[in-house]
């Protein structure tokens, strides 16, 4: 039996460590590595339980090849967790609630999660996998009544959206970005234009999506807002700041969670209690001109994915 579990103890190492090479290298060739590199953050943290255990089987050996990638992890995710405690917010700039909501195809509680969605207050809110039914489902709830200005997009599968506005829109419509369906709409506010682009990229599960998933990230990284405007991309990127492909998006914008949301973040999974959420999939990406305010995740009735709600401060500063 003990020589069992040294055995297992050597081949999670070994795993261990491919994971930290992945993270570090994030190939994005195949579908399974991209996969791997969304989770490679909470598996490497099974190295701390590990050490303890090669401890008990007194293998000193493996205690110290654990215990390396053990604190490097854990000294990660408390810089992050405190980075963000140590957040301030901007002093200057009025503020735009904006909301991002994954709703989910098969949701059975739209009118439910469009009654949360009105309490919010928001100014804008950008909805993804939005049906003909789901559109039904919220008119019903009374919730268009508060948006006057709105681009749906509603479509059978994952991809229909529908950004709802209380600002006037311009210049806006369904786009197609690498070969999907987004939607788009400029935002004119008194000190100046917001090219908002609601996102839903494919999920890169296989070898063809992960195609499409690489091309519209790609695509979407060179975005730009008109001369004089400012550019957020909201939306469900089924991405992770851990991947090649979003990095690239998150050299010219910022992540407004990043800016002043509390904690990780995650929005998918959405587990029952009380296992949390693990990833951040969805994101508010800003250009500089925008500071923001606050930014939390919250649960979504009836969805997978929890939503975003950020405060914007157009023309705003941060200290």
């Amino acid at each position: 039996m003990r020589t069992a579990l040294i055995v297992v103890l050597l081949v999670a190492t070994a795993l261990v460590y491919a994971l930290m090479l992945l993270r570090l290298l994030r190939p994005e060739r195949y579908a399974f590595l991209v996969c791997a590199a969304a989770v490679a953050d909470w598996c490497i943290l099974t190295a701390a339980p590990l050490a303890v255990a090669a401890a008990l089987l007194r293998q000193p050996a493996l205690v110290v090849a654990l215990t390396v990638p053990a604190v490097i992890q854990t000294g990660r995710l408390v810089e992050m967790l405190a980075r963000n405690r140590r957040r301030a917010e901007p002093v200057a700039g009025s503020r735009l609630r904006l909301v991002t909501a994954n709703v989910l195809l098969t949701n059975p509680a739209m009118e439910a999660l469009a009654r949360d969605l009105a309490a919010l207050d928001a100014d804008v809110c950008c909805l993804q996998e939005i049906t003909d039914e789901h559109l039904a489902a919220i008119k019903a709830a009374g919730l268009l009544d508060a948006y006057p200005h709105t681009v749906l997009d509603p479509r059978p599968g994952y991809h229909g959206s529908v950004i709802l506005s209380r600002i006037p829109l311009e210049q806006a419509g369904q786009i197609e970005v690498g070969g999907g369906p987004m939607t788009q709409a400029d935002l004119r506010l008194p000190g100046g234009v917001i090219r908002l682009v609601n996102v839903h990229t494919e999920a890169p599960l296989n070898r063809v999506k992960l195609a499409a998933w690489r091309r519209q990230l790609r695509e979407l990284a060179g975005f730009t807002a008109p001369p004089g405007a400012e550019l957020v991309l909201a939306g469900d990127f089924n991405a992770t700041a851990d991947h090649r492909s979003m990095t690239a998006l998150l050299r010219p914008l910022r992540d407004a969670f990043d800016d002043a949301g509390p904690g990780l973040g995650a929005t998918w999974p959405r587990w029952r209690r009380p296992m949390p959420a693990l990833l951040r999939l969805d994101h508010v990406l800003i250009s500089p001109g925008l500071a923001v305010r606050a930014a939390r995740a919250e649960v979504s009735t009836g969805s997978d994915h929890r939503r975003l709600v950020v405060d914007l401060a157009p023309g705003g500063r941060a200290v």
